[in-house]
């Protein structure tokens, strides 16, 4: 089909060319017809997948970035739970060790 107009518009631009003596109006019936032929048949456009395959990139994508987060939570979850104590009682036992070391209490 596009052949078809393409052959059509390069016959009516020769035919152009050779009655009309002046370059304008040749330039602008070109420029309408191009814009014309451009509003008709716009070229079909190719997805990248389906409604579904992006969905599931979006989630993957998610869950990805929340698994590490995640991870690095439980770490650090299991790191106080290992200590036995809480981060405050673990933090003032360390700063009483600190301060009996430099005799300051």
């Amino acid at each position: 089909m596009h052949m078809f107009w393409y052959t059509l518009l390069f016959t009516a631009f020769a035919w152009l060319v050779m009655t009309v003596q002046s370059r304008r109006p040749i330039v602008a019936i070109v420029l309408v017809g191009v814009m014309a032929l451009t509003l008709v048949s716009p070229t079909p456009a190719h997805a990248q997948g389906g409604v579904l395959t992006g969905i599931q990139a979006i989630l993957s994508l998610i869950n990805g970035v929340i698994k590490t987060a995640l991870g690095a939570i439980n770490t650090v979850r299991t790191a106080v739970n290992n200590s036995g104590s809480t981060p405050a009682a673990h933090c003032f036992r360390l700063a009483w060790r600190a301060c009996k070391a430099r005799s300051i209490v």
